[in-house]
């Protein structure tokens, strides 16, 4: 009687040090388990670095900044060119849709660093203030507009002071527009997929168009006119004779384009990308 409860617990502990053997030997059998289990024991912990200091100073210079998004739920497109300045003032040109009204201005403004990797932008005269995040080398790659009543983003790109020429934009272009169209009292969204190419500064291709979910695919053809350096307009007209007006922005880096629909009942603010050949 005396022998039997120790011959249990004896039993009891063999049994559950074959079990954690076994469950140890499975654990570490996992390859990666393993790999992890390396640099957790093999090697001392390392401080985590500053997230605060991963971006350089922000670059002075020109950007073309492509905005859409919605005014109180009137959608909203536009384009600029921003100079920014090593004392922190800018100044630009917009090109700006909301909803069916076009229009032109030059605008003055402020940026200043809000911390290490990210900016705010204060624009006089009419432009939209907005917060940009930058990229590792300093330049401003997203953005917010921080208008009252307006949800919109931004992209940014960054120009050089390289003149804008036939040769800057040769070749294939693709591009994914959403855009809108005022039909029965109020705008429907629609998606068109493009694959152009240009020669001299004229352009042909094929768009194939999704309206509220109806295909369309059509040709078209039109031409580039060039208002100052890299600032031109665009007009195309397409295989069923519809003619499309735009303010186009050519990128100096040859990558492509941006440009910004201006008729009235339609609304497209797009970026269009080169594709180098092989």
């Amino acid at each position: 009687h005396h022998l039997g409860p120790v011959l249990i617990v004896k039993h009891e502990m063999l049994t559950s040090k074959r079990i954690c053997n076994l469950s140890t030997k499975k654990w570490f059998s996992f390859p990666l388990l393993g790999l992890l289990l390396v640099p957790i024991f093999g090697q001392p912990s390392k401080a985590r670095p500053n997230s605060d200091a991963f971006c350089e100073e922000a670059k002075i210079g020109t950007y073309l900044i492509v905005s859409q998004g919605s005014k109180k739920n009137i959608p909203l497109g536009q384009l600029q060119l921003e100079t920014w300045n090593s004392d922190g003032s800018l100044k630009g040109t917009r090109f700006l849709r909301e909803g069916k009204k076009y229009s032109t201005s030059h605008y003055t403004g402020r940026w200043k660093n809000v911390d290490n990797c990210s900016i705010k932008i204060n624009r006089n005269d009419g432009g939209m203030d907005s917060h940009a995040i930058l990229n590792s080398n300093g330049q401003p790659h997203f953005g917010i507009l921080g208008t009252p009543g307006v949800v919109a983003s931004e992209r940014w790109f960054p120009q050089s002071n390289m003149s804008c020429t036939k040769d800057t934009i040769t070749g294939e272009i693709l591009s994914l527009q959403e855009g809108h169209q005022f039909q029965n009292g109020r705008w429907k969204s629609n998606r068109v997929i493009q694959r152009e190419k240009w020669i001299d500064w004229t352009m042909s291709g094929v768009a194939i168009s999704s309206y509220s979910g109806k295909f369309e695919v059509a040709r078209y053809q039109g031409k580039f006119t060039q208002i100052s350096n890299c600032i031109g307009r665009i007009q195309q007209q397409d295989a069923y004779g519809v003619t499309y007006d735009y303010i186009a922005i050519l990128r100096t880096d040859s990558k492509g384009y941006a440009y910004l629909q201006t008729q009235g009942g339609a609304l497209t603010v797009a970026i269009l990308e080169h594709i180098e050949s092989k």
